[in-house]
Parts: structure tokens; sequence; C-alpha cells
């Protein structure tokens, strides 16, 4: 991914997402650079897009699909497969079969029900900046930034 493809993303997802003014939509991500180019920042905004970018080494945590999807998923999968070898004896699974057992394993996890809660536990909607303690924190300790002069010092800053 660059910032150029990232771009023909945003576009892409505009397109089939159809925010507006009046329903805006979210769009979280991860805090890789090609994510960050003026040019993506603008097009999202003038086209009613919210960026939400996730601080490094924290989607374990804050990761909505990571917190309540994925895990999951990867039961359903397992599962998925195991059926498939039982009624399948002595056969191996091979790439013909894993779209149908992804399938099967996509549409148990993906429910709405999940996607809200992914939102709940990482406070993201509705905004809770209480999930997290002072120790989630701990281990970015190790690479953050030097603080400028006029920086908050404390995690417990709200921001407005």
């Amino acid at each position: 991914m660059n910032q150029e493809v990232f771009v023909q993303f945003l576009k892409h997802f505009v397109k089939h997402t159809r925010p507006s003014e009046e329903d805006p939509v979210l769009l979280v991500l991860d805090n890789h650079s090609s994510r960050m180019s003026l040019e993506a920042v603008e097009y999202a905004r003038e086209n009613h897009v919210v960026m939400l970018s996730l601080p490094p080494y924290s989607t374990h945590k804050v990761q909505p699909l990571d917190v309540t999807l994925y895990g999951p998923f990867k039961t359903y999968y397992s599962q998925a497969c195991d059926s498939w070898m039982m009624n399948h004896p002595g056969r191996a699974i091979t790439e013909a079969q894993i779209p149908g057992l992804v399938r099967v394993a996509y549409e148990k996890a993906a429910t709405q029900q999940i996607a809200r809660k992914g939102f709940l536990e990482t406070g993201i909607y509705p905004y809770n900046p209480d999930v997290f303690s002072e120790s989630d924190y701990a281990p970015s300790l190790t690479s953050d930034r030097p603080l400028s002069a006029d920086a908050p010092t404390s995690l417990d800053t709200q921001v407005t």
C-alpha cells in the first residue's frame, strides 16, 4: 500500500458507502504512513468520511475487528474445517474448499451484534474514554516520542 493507492481505495470506498453530510461514515484505520497523505485527508473531509487512525501496536485493544470478530471467526473456521474433514474422510482440505469454509465461518462470525460489541468494547461508540486503564498504555512507553514543551504530560488529559 502507498499513498496513491490509498486515495484510490478511498474513492472506491466513498462510491460504495455514499457518505453525506447528514450521514457521514467512520473509517477505522491502522497508523500506516500510506493513510496520512494530505490528499487522502482532504478527500475524506470533502466526502464526509471520518478517518479514525489507531495508535501503533494497539489494535489488539482498540480495533473492533481484533477485539470481537477475529476470535469467533477463527473458532467457526476451525469448526467448519473439522466438519468438512469428518464428512470427507481421508481427504485433505485444498484451495478449492477454503472459500466455502471461510463463507460458513464468516456468516456465523460477522453479525451486527458482534460488530456493535466491537465498537462498544473499544470505547469508539458510544465514546468511552475510560475503557482503558493507565496500565494498558504501559507497553507504549518504550517507544514514546519526546513531548514538546506545551504537550500534555498525563494520559488522563481529556480531548475535547
